[in-house]
């Protein structure tokens, strides 16, 4: 297994050592405040774009509506050769264009489910015109194989550069953690200021437990793949069908047709949106949109879509979310420190959050918001869209879940 696994994870290792690596010469063509006025309609909404930009091309970016409607939304992207794209997550929006060659103006095409043209003008003063662009890293080739005892000295080596110029280094305090399972001997290599036992939030990797308790609850007959979400809130004034009914599997592989973000969400911190988005507002917004799947509909990664599906899951079986999750997967496995909720002595083995003021003090690594560690588990009535907390030592416990 060992053979197998190595190569890649050397490979996997040489790109973290190369993402960390600090000497190079950073492409600041974007660094800087950029304003932009977008159409839609009759209407007119002016945009002040801040972006900071990192390795390799790499953007962290905020959007930020202005005038009548204001707003601010953080997002992700890249520079390279010219072309800019960026990704603002909770509004499931983006931009794809070039820059001029005298480094003021990005033009391209704004999408937010009509594409329509759009130009951002450099704010005099700040950032740098001038146009350079860094040439894509060549990760490092693989290793030969190694075994599992002969590992560690090779992992130490590799994450050298990362510890005294990446997020682990001790002026950031970041940390990682490697977990190796070898033919039953089962190996955790920690870094920085992680530890085997540190617990760490898991993001939209609760996606997938959620997944595993729909597979669960089918395997039970508790529910049906094909069965309405409509039929799973009885008593509720939902908006009458127009056509089919979006269904648990709909919702499980990203084909629901619904709003990666609901219209309801007006977060008190953008950066963890989902803190303050209860049941009440998810059921507000069913109520008033439907449960209808638009015809035609495609593949969409849908945030809201899975925070649905484990509040249904959880309603069906009359638990809270957290207890469905300890009652089909994490009791069964014995993931002890897989939770929503932490006890006091899990919150002294919490790893760090990742704030922005942390990802500044790291020149060029970019963190999404929906990656991006917070430094409080979310409320449980949130809980099927915010993030779950999960510890190191309890991943190498799981063996091969059934798959969606």
């Amino acid at each position: 297994m060992c053979s197998r696994l190595c190569k890649p994870l050397s490979a996997l290792l040489a790109l973290l050592a190369g993402v960390a690596w600090t000497v190079f010469a950073q492409d600041t063509a974007l660094d800087g405040d950029w304003l932009a006025s977008l159409q839609t309609g009759d209407q007119v909404q002016h945009l002040t774009l801040h972006v900071t930009q990192g390795f390799s091309g790499s953007l962290a970016v905020s959007l930020e509506g202005i005038g009548r409607r204001e707003w601010s939304y953080p997002g992700e992207g890249m520079l390279r050769d010219g072309h800019v794209n960026f990704h603002i997550f909770i509004a499931d929006a983006g931009f794809q264009g070039t820059l001029s060659p005298d480094g003021r103006k990005m033009s391209g095409t704004w999408t937010e489910g009509v594409p329509a043209p759009l130009e951002f003008t450099r704010q005099p003063g700040l950032g740098s015109p001038a146009r350079t662009f860094e040439p894509t890293p060549v990760p490092a080739p693989a290793i030969s194989p190694v075994t599992l005892t002969g590992l560690k000295p090779i992992l130490d080596r590799e994450m050298q550069p990362v510890l005294e110029n990446g997020l682990p280094r001790k002026t950031v305090g970041g940390g990682v953690v490697v977990g190796v399972l070898d033919h039953g001997q089962r190996r955790i290599f920690s870094y920085g200021s992680a530890r085997p036992d540190s617990i760490f939030e898991i993001a939209s990797i609760t996606k997938t437990f959620t997944g595993l308790a729909l597979a669960q609850m089918v395997a039970q007959s508790k529910v049906a793949l094909n069965e309405s979400v409509r039929s799973l809130l009885p008593g509720l004034s939902i908006a009458p069908s127009t056509g089919a009914e979006i269904t648990l599997l709909d919702l499980a592989t990203h084909y629901s047709g619904l709003p990666s973000d609901p219209n309801n969400l007006w977060p008190f911190n953008p950066r963890n949106p989902y803190a303050d988005y209860d049941s009440d507002r998810l059921l507000e917004f069913i109520e008033g949109r439907g449960l209808t799947k638009p015809s035609g509909t495609a593949y969409m990664y849908c945030n809201f879509g899975y925070g649905l599906l484990g509040f249904v899951l959880a309603r069906q079986a009359r638990v809270s979310y957290e207890q469905l999750v300890r009652t089909q997967i994490a009791g069964p496995l014995h993931l002890d420190d897989t939770v929503v909720t932490l006890s006091r002595e899990q919150r002294k083995r919490l790893i760090g959050a990742m704030t922005r003021t942390s990802i500044a003090r790291a020149p060029g690594i970019s963190v999404s918001w929906m990656e991006r560690a917070h430094s409080s588990p979310p409320p449980p009535t949130c809980s099927p869209i915010s993030t779950r907390i999960s510890t190191p030592r309890n991943t190498p416990r799981v063996r091969r879940p059934a798959r969606r």
